[in-house]
């Protein structure tokens, strides 16, 4: 049975009263640069009882448990409950409910919802990307020089460092600005709204899941750094943008040797 989309916008809805919880009383360190807080096991928590009372067939890929014994050929929820962490301990008001559907490896719904805008993002494939209810799309920029870019740096894997600084440096010289924001899936949706122009960064399936299919239903292009189908599960690179952007960019991408790491 497929997921009715505004019971499960309910949910999220009512997931964010966590946002409301004291984020540094509560955090605990995960590894360098990586926390928890009590909000991200209490949306998380939540959406899974009241995910499983509804769909139990479905099993759910969510940042804060054990996923190693997940059959991720089947129906998956992907869930990162407070994308955006760290701004959400500092305070930075910019961090969003994360969750995607996918089927057979194939993402077909997604939800993203931002707390402190009051900005729920949705999509459904072959339905078109919505913000609020209202139909969004990728901005009209044919080309790299125009464009403002996402991007981020991977912090949990400083071996990736030089690679995203050169590179930065790179897109920054053949682009009209860039931007680091430090939640992956806001950088996804505001390119499907046309907020900016394109993203790149390598991040874990919860990070992009739901921010890739809003980005193809929003009339842009997803992919790997070489231009591939982008993988749903699993640490990988993305790239994403209007078609002509991202065309652009690619090439940038690929012109220094990436290290290749498989989480």
């Amino acid at each position: 049975m497929k997921p009715d989309m505004e019971t499960i916008s309910g949910l999220i809805r009512e997931a964010s009263s966590f946002f409301r919880i004291d984020p540094e009383s509560s955090a605990e360190a995960k590894g360098y640069g990586n926390y928890v807080t009590a909000a991200d096991r209490g949306i998380e928590s939540f959406l899974k009882e009241e995910l499983k009372k509804r769909y139990p067939e479905v099993q759910l890929l969510g940042e804060e448990q054990d996923n190693s014994d997940l059959d991720l050929s089947g129906s998956v929820w992907i869930l990162d409950p407070v994308d955006g962490t760290m701004n959400f301990i500092r305070d930075y008001a910019h961090s969003a409910i994360s969750l995607a559907y996918a089927e057979h490896g194939t993402i077909m719904q997604a939800w993203v919802l931002d707390p402190y805008r009051n900005e729920l993002f949705t999509a459904e494939r072959g339905h078109g990307a919505f913000c609020n209810g209202k139909p969004i799309h990728v901005s009209d920029k044919l080309h790299l020089k125009d464009a403002i870019v996402f991007c981020g740096t991977s912090p949990y894997h400083r071996e990736l460092s030089t690679w995203y600084f050169d590179t930065m440096h790179a897109v920054f010289d053949s682009c009209e600005d860039i931007r680091r924001t430090a939640s992956a899936v806001l950088d996804l949706a505001w390119t499907a709204c046309g907020r900016a122009d394109a993203y790149f960064e390598h991040v874990y399936s919860w990070d992009r899941a739901a921010g890739m299919l809003l980005v193809e239903e929003a009339g842009g292009k997803v992919t790997d750094f070489h231009g591939n189908q982008a993988e749903v599960f699993g640490f990988r690179e993305v790239a994403a943008g209007t078609p002509g952007v991202l065309d652009d960019l690619l090439p940038i991408l690929q012109k220094e040797p990436c290290p290749r790491i498989i989480l």
